[in-house]
This record gives C-alpha cells, structure tokens and sequence, in this order.
C-alpha cells in the first residue's frame, strides 16, 4: 500500500475530519492558545462568582433596612446590569 492508497484509505472512511481537529488541537496546544481560551473562561467564572456575591450583600443589605422599618420605597434602587435594558 502505497501513500495515495493510505490517503484514500482514510477519505473513505471518514478520518479525515478526524485527523484535522486533532492536528488542529495539538497546534493549539503547542502555541498556548488553549491556555488562554482556559484562563479567559476561568476569569468569566470568577467575575460571575464576585457578581453573585456582591448582589447576596446588596440583597442582605436591603432586608436589614427593611427590618428596620424603612419603606421600599425610600431604599435606592437596584443597579440595572449592563447587558439589560
């Protein structure tokens, strides 16, 4: 079996897709971009975390007053996030 033979060989069976995501994942690897997609995800997490947190403290904050009789209407008003309108 020659090369042409072995390239046909994988065209038929379908390894072809298979053979370019892996060369492309080792490639990715190789250059550091996987490492920077993972840590761009690891800061999404924490960012998200740190946001959780911080409306928990302003929810924790807003009973208290609450509890201390001042009317909703007095407290100020939640901040809009970004992404909504």
């Amino acid at each position: 079996m020659d090369f042409g033979d072995i390239l046909a060989l994988f065209a038929t069976l379908g390894l072809g897709g298979i053979l370019t995501q892996t060369a492309k994942a080792i490639l990715a690897r190789l250059t550091g971009r996987a490492d920077r997609e993972q840590d761009a995800w690891a800061q999404r997490d924490a960012e998200a975390r740190h946001r959780r947190v911080l409306e928990e403290a302003l929810h924790d904050t807003r009973e208290c007053l609450r509890r201390h009789g001042v009317p909703y209407a007095d407290m100020p008003a939640w901040p809009r996030r970004p992404d909504r309108k």
